[in-house]
């Protein structure tokens, strides 16, 4: 995996998304620090990662229910 897809991934957990519909960017960074195959990227590489980490990958979300569901990207 890479950062992105683990990142991705993160992304796709509707807890790590706010109630207003917004990212929670620790989250995000808590999981990747946690995630099993981040072990294979340096401090550095994983600060850059989510520093750098493209806009355009992150998923819309629909409001169901009351909370904000990340949907796949499509394409």
């Amino acid at each position: 995996m890479t950062i992105n897809e683990i990142i991705i991934e993160a992304l796709m957990d509707k807890d790590n998304w706010t109630s207003d519909g917004s990212v929670n960017w620790n989250f995000i960074d808590s999981d990747l620090w946690l995630h099993p195959e981040s072990k294979k990227f340096s401090d550095d590489e994983k600060i850059l990662g989510l520093d750098n980490f493209p806009d355009e990958l992150i998923p819309v979300t629909e409001l169901i229910d009351g909370l904000h569901i990340p949907q796949p990207l499509k394409g």
